[in-house]
């Protein structure tokens, strides 16, 4: 038996180990038999069938929910229920609250969008009203924007009334008012709006401009401080002699908030004009705001007004 060690340049030398042998099968293991082909071929046949009349029978149990569902609403149709023939804005639904702002329910909400409706004496596009129909189609056209809210439009519209008025009895000019409301917003009220539609309801009442005058004479001397339900729709109207009928028609009107959709497109329209500010008066399409207002005092002016209306 040698002494000698391996030196690290040598390598150690491990003798293999003999490999265990291999155990005598047993005399009870038996290994399973692979399922025939034939058998699963049948298995999968069934679930294949099972899984078919599953399906089929889902889909016989909608078509039958489907077809009572379409009974169902074709009784209702025939009950008298009809779908509004009323045309909404998109952007702004007809009114979902009612004035004490008590919201609506889905019965009123449809009753107020076949309510919606147009003042006679709007324009061709709807994007203002009238306030002289019978005056001469070729007579200068005046538009004044506003926003019933708006200090100076009130301040405009009372020093410009006489002058104004002259002009249009001596079929001078023709004018238009073109509501706005972005003071709600500003104001964090519905005040505008309000006051908007209360004006549009009353060209149906045929008393369209005499209304207008009466909101701005009436105007809160605290801007933001609105206007009341009470105010706009029966202390106004009785004042300009408004009764009976057309009383309770107006009142509906305003009520059912009828000319909602107007009066935002009235708004939508100056937006889209490029109208950023109220009052802006236009005469024969030329902006004459700063042409009314005394250079001096920072008022309107009527004598200059009525110089451009060829009035004194």
């Amino acid at each position: 038996m040698s002494d000698h060690s391996p030196t690290p340049e040598e390598p150690t030398f491990l003798p293999p180990r003999p490999m265990p042998a291999t155990p005598a099968p047993s005399a009870s293991y038996v290994p399973p038999a692979p399922a025939s082909s034939a058998a699963a071929g049948a298995a999968a046949n069934n679930v294949s069938k099972r899984l078919i009349i599953v399906i089929l029978v889902v889909l016989l149990l909608v078509i039958a929910a489907l077809l009572i569902f379409n009974w169902s609403g074709g009784t209702s149709s025939s009950a008298g229920l009809s779908t509004p023939a009323a045309t909404v804005s998109p952007s702004n639904p007809v009114a979902t609250a009612t004035p004490g702002n008590t919201v609506a329910t889905a019965s009123q909400s449809a009753s107020m969008a076949t309510a919606t409706q147009i003042p006679p004496n709007a324009n061709a596009d709807q994007s203002g009203i009238l306030a002289t129909p019978n005056a001469p189609a070729t007579a200068p056209l005046l538009i004044v924007f506003q926003d019933y809210q708006c200090p100076w439009c009130a301040l405009f519209d009372k020093s410009f009334a006489s002058v104004v008025g002259k002009a249009e009895s001596s079929g001078k000019v023709r004018v238009e008012y073109r509501t706005m409301i972005f003071l709600d917003q500003m104001l964090s009220n519905d005040a505008s709006m309000r006051a908007g539609i209360a004006a549009a309801c009353s060209d149906g009442a045929g008393v369209y401009q005499a209304y207008h005058d009466a909101i701005y004479a009436n105007q809160p001397a605290s801007e933001g401080a609105g206007y009341s339900d009470d105010l706009l729709r029966n202390q106004l109207p009785a004042q300009l002699g408004v009764t009976g009928d057309r009383l309770a028609a107006f009142q509906q009107c305003y009520d059912t908030k009828a000319t909602q959709a107007f009066v935002q497109g009235t708004n939508d329209k100056a937006l889209a004009a490029g109208i950023t500010g109220t009052p802006t008066y236009v005469l024969n399409n030329q902006v004459i705001t700063n042409q009314i207002v005394n250079a001096s005092t920072g008022q309107p002016d009527p004598a200059l007004f009525g110089q451009l209306l060829g009035v004194s």
